[in-house]
């Protein structure tokens, strides 16, 4: 994926989970003011900074779980609520869990 690729990536991923520049950051452990100037191609993706946003970017509820309509939306709404970086942490170990159950 190509740097451009990735900025869209995140750009899409952050709207679609209503999340801010700052949030983000946190999450990916570098600042808000970094990531701003990243979108705005003002620095280079850093490999450092390409390789988190890459791992918060591939984060995904695992597939497969059997749970009662309506269950999931619940669970990850309550997700959202937590900090960033406490939300991909969980995020990175339900990627764990499903790579195990494959």
């Amino acid at each position: 994926m190509s740097d451009e690729e990735t900025l869209a990536s995140l750009r899409e991923r952050m709207d679609a989970l209503g999340l801010s520049q700052a949030e983000v950051a946190e999450a990916c452990g570098f600042s808000q003011p970094h990531l701003s100037k990243v979108l705005a191609g003002k620095v280079k993706l850093a490999r450092k900074t390409r390789a988190a946003v890459h791992g918060w970017l591939t984060c995904s509820v695992p597939s497969g779980m059997p749970l009662e309509p309506g269950e999931w939306e619940r669970l990850i709404e309550r997700l959202r609520s937590r900090p960033p970086a406490q939300f991909m942490q969980i995020m990175q170990v339900l990627r764990l869990l499903e790579r195990l159950s494959t």
